[in-house]
């Protein structure tokens, strides 16, 4: 300090900063891991892709350093088909359960390689289907396959103001024409080495709509 002809003797202070959690932010602009799998995928073959994967392709970030991501998984289109989680505990494949899952009850995932989500879609389908997520930076602690409300949001809470909707691809497949076992078809009768019975040929389109065949393509 100076009282305008002499200096203070000097002090030192010290000014603590005490550290805040800084929200986590999606990049909704970001092309995503895009899924594509086939119609009528076993449910053995759709092994889903790991929270991890989707997480390191989708541009989530965060200030704060060596932040844990993860997701809160806030809508599921379930119009088609089921989406499902694996905390790969042993425990198997659970529902996301679309009626049960908003904004106000978000499922939360870890971003680890344990972590799975997938798209069975129902038979015969073939389209799109939609997931809805916020990122999340597991800065309360809550755990695996909890639920909680992501709707509010602060700058140093633990969810994005911003979501990100990706779509899972389910390309069309062939199905095999099936004939119904009990139908007798009755077809028109010609003579014995009658090669000229004119009309009285079995059309091959009279058999197959007789026959009642049928498939869903």
């Amino acid at each position: 300090a100076n009282d305008g002809q002499l200096d203070s003797v000097i002090r030192q202070t010290t000014v603590h900063i005490q550290w805040v959690n800084d929200a986590p932010h999606v990049n909704v602009n970001a092309s995503g891991w895009p899924q594509t799998i086939p119609e009528d995928i076993s449910a053995s073959e759709n092994t889903g892709i790991t929270i991890v994967s989707l997480v390191g392709n989708t541009a989530l970030s965060d200030t704060d350093v060596g932040a844990v991501f993860g997701i809160a998984i806030t809508h599921v289109d379930e119009a088609n088909g089921q989406w499902q989680f694996d905390l790969g505990d042993g425990n198997g494949w659970r529902l996301v359960d679309g009626a049960w899952t908003s904004m106000s009850n978000a499922l939360l995932l870890r971003a680890n390689s344990n972590n799975r989500i997938r798209f069975l879609p129902s038979l015969n389908f073939h389209g799109v289907a939609s997931i809805t997520f916020s990122a999340w930076d597991t800065s309360e602690g809550r755990s695996d396959g909890s639920r909680t409300s992501a709707a509010y949001i602060s700058a140093t809470g633990a969810f994005s103001p911003e979501s990100k909707t990706m779509q899972w691809t389910i390309t069309p497949v062939n199905d095999a024409p099936v004939v119904p076992a009990s139908k007798i078809v009755e077809l028109k009768s010609i003579l014995e080495d009658d090669m000229t019975s004119t009309g009285k040929w079995n059309k091959v389109s009279d058999i197959v709509a007789a026959t009642g065949i049928t498939d869903v393509e």
